[in-house]
């Protein structure tokens, strides 16, 4: 599993603080109904040409709001904002053309570049596989050896209410991280809503990621991807 919620997201007016992200190593096996599950979700962002939506994640407290514009198969761009920014309107954005990162921090005119890597992208963004798995499906969405849930301990739960509908919820148990995860899947498009992340064997949540605004068939423009955009 990879996940960015044990690590608290600080705000700053010049940056994000990076986060960890962290894998584990050993197998261990799911259920029939959960494989065909993961199955299904990996082929339904997989084929996802293009999307835009809006996240608003709360990471030990700090709320931020983000942005988002996708284009398959790795082009994304992140624009964050805060509540706890003293300036409103300030904005961390972060995108790539699938070959270089380029990221602008508040106040600043002139972007930073790097070379791509997955690492690099989701490190410091305040998103989980609600995001992630536009992107990073195939890692993110598989028991797999050497992918993230390897070592997960999985359960689907059916018709679970939130936000006046009903979802399918795969739930996530990663022991090494001591952390347990829920995932409200949309029943029909299988594309992740929202991420709650909590402690292992605790109540409180310490990372909720909600998405609104969703469009999955949208018409994104490549200069969303260009250091002038």
């Amino acid at each position: 599993m990879k996940y960015m919620g044990k690590l608290a997201v600080v705000w700053r007016l010049s940056a994000v603080a990076g986060l960890g992200l962290a894998t584990v190593a050993s197998a261990c096996a799911a259920g029939k109904d959960v494989e065909d599950l993961l199955a299904s979700m990996r082929h339904a962002y997989q084929s996802v040409k293009a999307a835009t939506f809006t996240t608003k994640s709360t990471f030990g407290g700090r709320s931020f709001v983000n942005t988002v514009y996708f284009k398959n198969p790795n082009k994304v761009r992140f624009e964050v904002t805060s509540p706890l920014a003293t300036d409103k309107g300030q904005m961390i954005v972060r995108f790539t053309d699938g070959e270089t990162i380029s990221t602008k921090q508040p106040k600043s005119q002139a972007y930073a570049h790097d070379r791509f890597t997955l690492l690099k992208l989701e490190s410091g963004i305040p998103v989980n596989l609600e995001s992630l798995c536009f992107f990073d499906w195939d890692i993110q969405l598989s028991t797999s050896r050497g992918k993230n849930m390897e070592t997960s301990k999985l359960k689907i739960v059916r018709n679970e209410a939130w936000n006046g509908k009903k979802w399918l919820v795969l739930e996530e148990t990663a022991e090494k991280q001591q952390v347990f995860c829920r995932y409200f899947i949309d029943p029909k498009s299988l594309l992740i809503w929202r991420t709650v992340v909590y402690p292992l064997g605790s109540k409180s949540v310490t990372e909720d990621c909600q998405i609104s605004n969703l469009n999955s068939n949208a018409l994104v423009p490549n200069s969303k991807f260009m250091a002038t955009a």
